[in-house]
């Protein structure tokens, strides 16, 4: 996968709106990270979505960007 196009829809906010924060739920251990990621496209009402838990903010991060990699892959992109 090219890192520098995964890192550009990472870090761009008119292509990808992502997000993570701490789980407060007891069904998980403390300091558990949930994440969502949007890819921002031409159609309002079929914007694909990704979403997952991770047990840190890091490992999170490195999930958006392999849903990314995924995405852009089967656009055709990679």
């Amino acid at each position: 996968m090219s890192p520098s196009l995964i890192d550009d829809y990472f870090n761009s906010k008119k292509k990808t709106y992502w997000k993570t924060w701490e789980l407060r739920d007891t069904q998980y251990p403390d300091g558990t990270i949930h994440w969502i990621l949007f890819i921002i496209g031409d159609d309002d009402y079929h914007t694909p979505y990704y979403y997952g838990v991770k047990d840190s903010v890091t490992e999170a991060e490195a999930e958006i960007k392999w849903a990314i990699g995924t995405y852009l892959k089967s656009a055709g992109l990679l």
